[in-house]
């Protein structure tokens, strides 16, 4: 009977385990060695692939809106010096004028409400710009809406505005 009352030790979690199999080699499938000149090809290729798609990209416009949204999101459009160069440098880059850059005059309206600022672009008229008269002619106006960052001109159309891309 004490046989059959005594505890089989190498059944209890407290014995020995066994230890784990030996891990099975790896075989990688080795590739044939590629020779200099054609890496050279391969980069020389994916360089100009990614010069194309830049390329493409500029002259279909979206690269300068990728980078015009980039830099509309980071303006503090409620300091009108950071506005103003902003709408000075898009009306000079996008070539809305051919007055000359010195010549430009913008005007910010300061009673406008945060959503409808109006900021008239105006030419100057002396000596070193048109010399025809001392006025100041409205060429066109912007509308900022502050708030939200979009901007809106009546260039061509005297107070009907829409968007500017």
């Amino acid at each position: 009977m004490a046989r059959g009352n005594a505890l089989n030790l190498s059944d209890s979690p407290s014995s020995k385990q066994q230890s784990p199999l030996p891990p099975e080699k790896v075989t990688k499938a080795r590739r044939n060695p590629v020779s200099i000149k054609r890496r050279i090809i391969q980069r020389v290729c994916v360089a100009l692939i990614l010069s194309f798609g830049v390329l493409l990209s500029y002259y279909m416009g979206w690269l300068d809106a990728v980078i015009d949204q980039s830099i509309r999101q980071k303006i503090n459009w409620f300091d009108d010096t950071k506005m103003v160069e902003y709408l000075r440098n898009r009306t000079i880059n996008d070539k809305i004028v051919t007055t000359r850059p010195s010549c430009l005059v913008f005007i910010v309206n300061g009673n406008a409400p945060p959503e409808a600022t109006d900021v008239q672009v105006r030419e100057k008229h002396n000596k070193e710009c048109s010399d025809t008269s001392n006025d100041f002619p409205l060429l066109f106006t912007f509308r900022v809406n502050r708030v939200n960052g979009t901007i809106q001109i009546d260039r061509n159309s005297s107070n009907h505005f829409y968007p500017f891309q």
